[in-house]
């Protein structure tokens, strides 16, 4: 099932939202091992990641219609559909709203 969703790697990250933010995954289950390479200072691409990391992810693309804005523009996701978290032991917790 392909879903979408945004990264917070916790406080060393911005809260903002913009079109360029959101990702495709494959599957929850991709979602989650990217969520889990990031939380574990694997990727690069997201240092500094602390224990507050979020992922919340969307069955549907919450871009607004169309797609020709700014990459730049904000992003108002709405709730998600399920929210990927570190548990207080360090595994992976996947919530369901």
């Amino acid at each position: 099932m392909e879903c979408y969703g945004f990264f917070s790697g916790g406080y060393n990250y911005s809260n903002w939202v913009t079109h360029r933010s959101i990702e495709r995954f494959d599957s929850l289950k991709h979602a989650k091992n990217v969520f889990e390479a990031r939380a574990a200072n694997i990727d690069r691409r997201f240092p500094c990641v602390d224990s507050y990391a979020e992922m919340h992810l969307f069955f549907e693309d919450p871009r607004p219609k169309p797609k020709e804005s700014n990459p730049d523009d904000f992003v108002d996701p709405g709730y998600p559909d399920r929210i990927i978290t570190l548990g207080t032991r360090g595994g992976i917790k996947m919530m369901n709203l």
